[in-house]
């Protein structure tokens, strides 16, 4: 029987094989090095359209007189155009080959500055790694070495396929960015603030921030998103690049509560005065963190009634045992200021937030009827209809009364300001929360902080003290 001999097509199917494994790899290789070039063409675009745009904001304020910052110095108008180094800096050579027709198109280096990465830097253009030489007067973008595509070289944005033609500039319509602020204690009388989440829809990505208390004139700067301060208060803040900065925002800085004139402290978690983490359920007395001693006692509470007694951050009142009392402590004060922070809990009128024996003086709430608050003396009745709350909703109410004025603040905004005439009388042994001193016309509420000042707090106290309870106790915005 003959043998069939297959070799001749085995050696004729291995260099097909062969030739086929070539094609593709050359196919292969050539595709990974189209896809290389393409993307390097991809980023030397974004750079020059950073650029540009830099450029024309520059060009914005070189024309309309405003200032720029660069590295600490300020440019105003026209001496913006001197931003830059000599082209000199760059070699004859490369100068030569740029400022040619062959190269840029461009022949003229009158105006021309050098910007090395120095000066991208410091203009806070991020994600440029070339270096330019710009004409701000002109609006003109050129790069120092070029980028070589297809035989080609490229210096302009003119001279790219689909390039950013720079023939009109209208100023870039975006605006300004927004952030948001935190901060923290990270030591004694030291506090560090932080810039997160900035949202802005320009090309800048490296902000400045500059910032002050409310009542200094003079703003610091820092080139960091994170510093530190060592006063607490309300700040105002803002970012910056050069011309682009955002709306100013405040914020607060905060320590302790307004201690200037305080004489009583109560606090529902801190019901101790040994700490959050000491919170009692069961004390009847409530500790004074003033300093000055005024401990309150509990009257009527409970600790088998879900209305009544201590919870894990407030002093709940049932509105039929229980009530607070302490010393008068405003007893022939001239003016004083009560803050606290509650949330009412029922429909029943006139209900005493607290009051003085006798001469009534108290915060009423008729909160059976239109919920008002009034304000109560031997010789008047207000009605601050300003302050009508929710039920079971934690808010911040400031009463401060002197000079034959009350002022009524609502989550540390003033509502109104009442005229009255006639004396103030405060007498009376006893003062109590969530009742009058006799007892009578008990409110169901919950109390989270009370506070007693021998003053007129300022406008800015409150709102200081507000933001304080806003934190801890989740007011009311």
């Amino acid at each position: 029987m003959m043998r069939k001999n297959n070799s001749g097509i085995t050696l004729i199917s291995l260099v097909i094989t062969i030739i086929l494994l070539l094609i593709l790899a050359t196919i292969g290789i050539s595709s990974g090095i189209s896809t290389v070039r393409s993307s390097r063409l991809t980023k030397f675009t974004t750079e020059m359209k950073l650029m540009q745009q830099k450029v024309n904001e520059l060009y914005d304020s070189y024309t309309n007189n405003r200032t720029v910052n660069l590295a600490g110095n300020e440019y105003t108008g026209t001496d913006i155009a001197n931003i830059g180094n000599d082209i000199s800096d760059v070699s004859e050579e490369q100068r030569n080959e740029v400022f040619s027709s062959s190269g840029s198109g461009i022949t003229d280096t009158s105006g021309y500055k050098y910007y090395n990465l120095s000066i991208i830097d410091g203009l806070g253009i991020d994600g440029v790694d070339g270096e330019f030489f710009v004409n701000v007067a002109k609006r003109s973008v050129i790069s120092v070495d070029g980028f070589e595509y297809e035989g080609n070289t490229y210096y302009t944005l003119e001279q790219l396929p689909e390039g950013l033609y720079n023939v009109e500039y209208e100023p870039q319509q975006v605006e300004g960015p927004t952030f948001d602020v935190d901060y923290e204690k990270v030591g004694n009388d030291k506090y560090e603030i932080s810039i997160s989440n900035i949202q802005y829809e320009g090309y800048i990505n490296k902000w400045n921030v500059k910032y002050k208390l409310e009542d200094t004139e003079s703003w610091s700067i820092s080139e960091n998103l994170e510093f530190q301060v060592n006063e607490t208060g309300k700040y105002k803040i803002v970012l910056f690049n050069g011309n682009e900065q955002s709306e100013e925002k405040e914020f607060y800085v905060l320590g302790g509560y307004t201690k200037s004139g305080l004489l009583v402290h109560y606090d529902s978690i801190n019901n101790t005065g040994e700490g959050d983490s000491k919170h009692s359920t069961s004390t009847t007395v409530w500790k004074d963190l003033s300093g000055n001693g005024n401990d309150a006692t509990l009257n009527g509470f409970t600790t088998n009634d879900e209305f009544s007694g201590w919870k894990e951050n407030k002093l709940s009142f049932n509105g039929n045992t229980d009530y607070v009392t302490l010393k008068n402590v405003i007893e022939n004060k001239a003016e004083f200021t009560i803050e606290f922070v509650f949330a009412q809990k029922r429909n029943v009128s006139w209900q005493y937030l607290w009051g003085i024996l006798g001469n009534r003086l108290g915060l009423e709430s008729n909160i059976g009827g239109n919920r008002s608050l009034y304000f109560s003396t031997e010789t008047s009745h207000v009605e601050f209809p300003e302050l009508k709350k929710d039920l079971n909703v934690i808010n911040n109410i400031t009463i401060s009364i002197g000079n034959n004025e009350i002022k009524a603040y609502s989550n540390g905004k003033k509502v109104r300001e009442y005229s009255f005439q006639g004396n103030l009388y405060t007498q009376g042994d006893l003062f109590a929360i969530g009742a009058d001193s006799t007892g009578s016309y008990k409110t169901q509420a919950d109390y989270y902080s009370f506070r007693i000042y021998d003053k007129i707090l300022g406008d800015e106290e409150v709102e200081y003290n507000y933001h304080i309870d806003k934190i801890r106790f989740n007011t009311k915005e």
